[in-house]
């Protein structure tokens, strides 16, 4: 017994949007009078193979290291047939995690979208962001290997500008894409909230988390897209993103299931004070006449300090 591998390099490889036409492969052996063997074709989840113009193979069930695979069998080494493959056709899910916090003098947002892409793969998505985000932006992807090699932004349009984004590898499976916005204040005083939507995802779903300063109050203001409240949700329960730490703490948050959202938001700030470091909270005085007439005071105080060595009394 022996065995022979080859390797043939095939053109137009990999597959993209066109497909490729193989012949099936042959191995002639001139010195034997009869030839039978069996023939298990195999590709990446990624690909579909038809065969097609079929002679001298019979399709049959193949053993292969314990594994029953379909493939062909012949009598013949005078066998041929053609093999079509092509890219499966991609499937994308996506959801987004929006954290927003309003400073003094600018709305700065970090916008994270996760992808679940299967079948075929992916080498370029493109992704809805607000007009109001301006053009001056840096897309990372945070899931090695594969990188960004080109970013292209298209003219807004009803206040979303599509950005394309190029990998340098089709991608599959998990892929996590962020961006920090930053936008300045001006004059106004209630502001909309950047999002970012898939345009090309089957299903969209997400969190939108905003923070707040110890003196800041924000006064939110949020609608679905059917017009209803966005439900809220507990702050711990918002997904922590991968290359982003909240500033100042989260203060409220909401979940879509649909894309097509919308909050605005406002502030109101409170001038800071100092805190006392000690509270008396509970006073008993007592006086006491003698029979001469001086007096004896007692008094008794209950307290909490923090950080304080001496009190005043």
């Amino acid at each position: 017994y022996g065995g022979v591998e080859v390797c043939h390099g095939v053109e137009d490889w990999p597959v993209e949007e066109t497909p490729v036409d193989l012949s099936m492969p042959s191995v002639l052996i001139k010195e034997a009078a009869v030839v039978e063997g069996s023939l298990v074709i195999r590709s990446g989840e990624d690909l579909k193979i038809k065969s097609g113009e079929l002679t001298g193979l019979d399709p049959a069930v193949i053993a292969v290291k314990d594994q029953q695979m379909d493939g062909f069998a012949f009598q013949t080494s005078d066998y041929s047939g053609l093999l079509t493959i092509s890219r499966l056709p991609s499937r994308v899910t996506g959801s987004t995690l929006t954290f927003t916090r309003l400073d003094r003098e600018v709305l700065n947002s970090h916008l994270q979208v996760s992808l679940e892409v299967i079948g075929g793969g992916v080498r370029e998505v493109t992704l809805g962001l607000s007009e109001s985000a301006g053009e001056d932006l840096r897309f990372r992807l945070l899931t090695p290997p594969a990188r960004i090699v080109e970013q292209r932004a298209e003219d807004p349009q009803n206040g979303v500008r599509n950005w394309t984004l190029l990998f340098d590898q089709r991608l599959r499976g998990d892929v996590v894409v962020a961006v920090d916005v930053m936008s300045p204040r001006g004059a106004d005083s209630e502001f909309a909230a950047p999002q970012i939507t898939i345009p090309g995802a089957e299903r969209v779903s997400g969190f939108v988390a905003f923070e707040a300063a110890p003196e800041q109050q924000l006064n939110l203001k949020s609608a679905d897209a059917a017009g209803l409240d966005l439900p809220t949700m507990d702050p711990i329960d918002v997904p922590a993103p991968l290359s982003y730490a909240p500033k100042q703490r989260v203060v409220d948050a909401f979940r879509y299931h649909v894309p097509g959202y919308s909050v605005t938001l406002s502030e109101k700030r409170f001038e800071r004070v100092p805190v006392p470091t000690a509270v008396c909270y509970s006073s008993f005085q007592q006086t006491v006449i003698g029979s001469t007439g001086e007096l004896q005071h007692e008094a008794s105080y209950e307290f909490v300090a923090v950080g304080a060595q001496s009190l005043l009394v």
